[in-house]
């Protein structure tokens, strides 16, 4: 349980002569270099879950969206911050980096796709290389490669975007053939696009 303390440090971001949550802060983890293919999502249930327990978080909400903030950019700072004060209160409430079962993310985000159409021929002959038959890149993460599922705020996940796999699927129709022949005979489903957006990430985005 969050000790009172915490609590009451949760309630003041909301105070109404606050300005804190105009900005994240600074402490508190920002996944912003995603690998290809990987997207961010608010938990709108934790977000209400907020609004009904912190006091005064509903008029601060109402005084700032849209007038001063963005909906998404109010809850990623709000969270940073209660992020910050729960990992110097209780840290074992934190969960840890994405290692869970909801791994994949339903969002229309698809950054695959405009890496794609950005890329030169040559790189990507070598992403479809690494789905040929006699080919087992795929087995392992490309080396380099931001992490999949970094450290972020409560009340935001990061997940592959299934948009952005299933428009890998179609640009380079040799990977549906190596999906099927590695999943899940030899690796599961979520290490199958961990690996092979860690790949598009390191040969199609620039260094």
């Amino acid at each position: 349980e969050l000790p009172e303390e915490a609590r009451d440090r949760i309630a003041a971001l909301a105070d109404k002569e606050s300005d804190v949550l105009l900005k994240p802060n600074p402490a508190a983890p920002n996944p912003t270099k995603l690998p290809l293919g990987t997207s961010s999502t608010l938990d709108h249930s934790a977000a209400t879950a907020a609004l009904a327990i912190v006091p005064r978080l509903q008029r601060k909400h109402y005084e700032l969206i849209p007038k001063v903030l963005d909906e998404m950019s109010f809850w990623t700072s709000f969270f940073s911050h209660v992020t910050v004060i729960v990992a110097e209160a209780a840290p074992q409430l934190l969960p840890a980096p994405g290692e869970g079962d909801g791994w994949k993310v339903s969002l229309p985000d698809d950054s695959f796709s405009a890496a794609w159409a950005a890329a030169t021929p040559e790189a990507r002959d070598t992403l479809a290389a690494l789905a040929a038959t006699d080919s087992d890149a795929l087995l392992s993460p490309a080396p380099g490669a931001p992490p999949p599922f970094p450290s972020s705020p409560l009340c935001l996940t990061v997940g592959i975007s299934e948009v952005a796999a299933t428009a890998a699927l179609t640009v380079l129709p040799t990977l549906q053939r190596k999906h099927y022949a590695l999943v899940p005979k030899r690796i599961d489903e979520k290490r199958f696009w961990v690996h092979f957006f860690s790949h598009a990430t390191v040969l199609l985005t620039p260094a």
